[in-house]
Protein backbone atom coordinates (compact mmCIF):
# COMPACT_ATOMS: atom_id res chain seq x y z
CA UNK A 1 0.00 0.00 0.00
CA UNK A 2 1.48 3.33 -0.72
CA UNK A 3 1.90 6.71 1.53
CA UNK A 4 -0.96 8.33 -0.40
CA UNK A 5 -3.76 5.56 0.27
CA UNK A 6 -2.28 4.73 3.51
CA UNK A 7 -3.30 8.18 4.30
CA UNK A 8 -6.69 8.11 2.57
CA UNK A 9 -7.67 4.81 4.83
CA UNK A 10 -6.34 6.52 7.90
CA UNK A 11 -8.88 9.42 7.34
CA UNK A 12 -11.47 7.37 6.42
CA UNK A 13 -11.19 5.32 9.50
CA UNK A 14 -10.64 8.71 11.97
CA UNK A 15 -13.97 9.97 10.25
CA UNK A 16 -15.43 6.37 10.98
CA UNK A 17 -14.35 6.63 14.24
CA UNK A 18 -15.70 10.32 15.00
CA UNK A 19 -19.12 9.42 13.73
CA UNK A 20 -19.14 6.67 16.14
CA UNK A 21 -17.82 8.41 18.96
CA UNK A 22 -20.57 11.40 18.26
CA UNK A 23 -23.53 9.07 17.83
CA UNK A 24 -22.69 6.06 20.68
CA UNK A 25 -20.68 7.84 23.39
CA UNK A 26 -22.72 8.48 25.91
CA UNK A 27 -24.89 5.55 25.78
CA UNK A 28 -21.63 3.35 25.75
CA UNK A 29 -20.68 5.44 28.90
CA UNK A 30 -24.22 4.36 30.07
CA UNK A 31 -23.67 0.88 29.47
CA UNK A 32 -19.78 0.80 31.45
CA UNK A 33 -21.28 3.32 34.25
CA UNK A 34 -24.13 0.84 34.93
CA UNK A 35 -21.78 -1.85 35.40
CA UNK A 36 -19.47 0.14 37.28
CA UNK A 37 -21.42 2.35 39.57
CA UNK A 38 -18.76 5.06 38.75
CA UNK A 39 -19.53 7.30 36.19
CA UNK A 40 -15.63 9.00 36.10
CA UNK A 41 -14.38 4.98 35.83
CA UNK A 42 -17.14 4.64 33.15
CA UNK A 43 -15.73 7.34 31.17
CA UNK A 44 -12.40 6.25 31.17
CA UNK A 45 -13.40 2.61 30.23
CA UNK A 46 -15.24 3.85 27.23
CA UNK A 47 -12.35 6.47 26.24
CA UNK A 48 -9.63 3.66 26.37
CA UNK A 49 -11.87 1.36 24.43
CA UNK A 50 -12.03 3.96 21.41
CA UNK A 51 -8.69 4.39 21.48
CA UNK A 52 -7.70 0.88 21.49
CA UNK A 53 -10.24 0.68 18.50
CA UNK A 54 -8.54 3.35 16.68
CA UNK A 55 -5.20 1.53 16.97
CA UNK A 56 -6.94 -1.64 15.78
CA UNK A 57 -8.69 -0.73 12.59
CA UNK A 58 -7.05 -1.72 10.17
CA UNK A 59 -7.54 -5.26 11.75
CA UNK A 60 -11.20 -4.82 11.92
CA UNK A 61 -13.19 -7.15 9.24
CA UNK A 62 -16.06 -5.67 8.92
CA UNK A 63 -16.22 -1.85 9.74
CA UNK A 64 -20.40 -2.09 9.96
CA UNK A 65 -19.27 -3.91 13.33
CA UNK A 66 -17.77 -1.57 14.69
CA UNK A 67 -20.32 -0.15 17.21
CA UNK A 68 -20.49 -4.15 18.35
CA UNK A 69 -16.80 -4.52 18.81
CA UNK A 70 -16.59 -1.19 20.85
CA UNK A 71 -19.73 -2.35 22.73
CA UNK A 72 -18.15 -5.61 23.51
CA UNK A 73 -14.71 -4.21 24.23
CA UNK A 74 -16.50 -1.27 26.75
CA UNK A 75 -17.98 -4.66 28.54
CA UNK A 76 -14.71 -6.15 28.79
CA UNK A 77 -12.51 -3.65 29.90
CA UNK A 78 -15.47 -2.91 32.76
CA UNK A 79 -15.44 -6.40 33.78
CA UNK A 80 -11.53 -6.13 33.92
CA UNK A 81 -11.69 -3.25 35.83
CA UNK A 82 -14.16 -4.70 38.38
CA UNK A 83 -11.51 -8.32 38.86
CA UNK A 84 -9.13 -5.69 39.51
CA UNK A 85 -11.02 -3.45 42.08
CA UNK A 86 -11.97 -7.13 43.64
CA UNK A 87 -8.55 -7.96 44.06
CA UNK A 88 -7.29 -4.41 45.08
CA UNK A 89 -9.58 -4.87 48.35
CA UNK A 90 -8.41 -8.47 49.17
CA UNK A 91 -5.12 -7.09 49.00
CA UNK A 92 -5.86 -4.21 50.88
CA UNK A 93 -3.25 -3.51 54.20
CA UNK A 94 -5.59 -3.53 57.18
CA UNK A 95 -6.63 -0.40 58.84
CA UNK A 96 -4.77 0.82 61.82
CA UNK A 97 -6.95 0.18 65.12
CA UNK A 98 -7.91 3.56 66.88
CA UNK A 99 -5.72 4.79 69.21
CA UNK A 100 -6.44 7.57 71.27
CA UNK A 101 -5.09 11.19 70.93
CA UNK A 102 -2.42 13.10 73.03
CA UNK A 103 -5.53 15.41 74.11
CA UNK A 104 -7.12 12.52 75.23
CA UNK A 105 -4.46 11.22 77.43
CA UNK A 106 -3.35 14.42 78.61
CA UNK A 107 -7.31 14.76 79.69
CA UNK A 108 -7.59 11.49 81.30
CA UNK A 109 -4.52 12.01 83.13
CA UNK A 110 -5.74 15.75 84.25
CA UNK A 111 -9.05 13.91 85.47
CA UNK A 112 -7.20 10.90 87.22
CA UNK A 113 -5.27 13.48 89.67
CA UNK A 114 -8.10 15.47 90.41
CA UNK A 115 -9.90 12.08 91.60
CA UNK A 116 -6.51 11.17 93.38
CA UNK A 117 -6.43 14.38 94.93
CA UNK A 118 -9.90 13.99 95.93
CA UNK A 119 -9.30 10.69 96.82
CA UNK A 120 -7.00 11.25 99.28
CA UNK A 121 -9.35 14.40 101.03
CA UNK A 122 -11.28 11.43 102.39
CA UNK A 123 -11.22 10.17 105.84
CA UNK A 124 -9.32 6.50 105.82
CA UNK A 125 -12.31 4.42 105.82
CA UNK A 126 -14.45 6.40 103.03
CA UNK A 127 -11.31 6.31 100.67
CA UNK A 128 -10.87 2.45 101.38
CA UNK A 129 -14.37 1.66 100.63
CA UNK A 130 -13.89 3.88 97.11
CA UNK A 131 -10.85 1.96 96.71
CA UNK A 132 -12.46 -1.34 97.25
CA UNK A 133 -15.27 -0.91 94.94
CA UNK A 134 -13.95 0.76 91.84
CA UNK A 135 -10.14 -0.31 91.53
Amino acid sequence: MTAPDRAATQRDADEALVALYTAHYYSLVRLAALLLHDTAAAEDVVQDAFVAMRASWRRLRDPNSALAYLRQAVVNRSRSRLRHLKVADRKAPAPMPDAPSAEYSALNEVERSGVMTALRGLPRRQREVLVLRYY
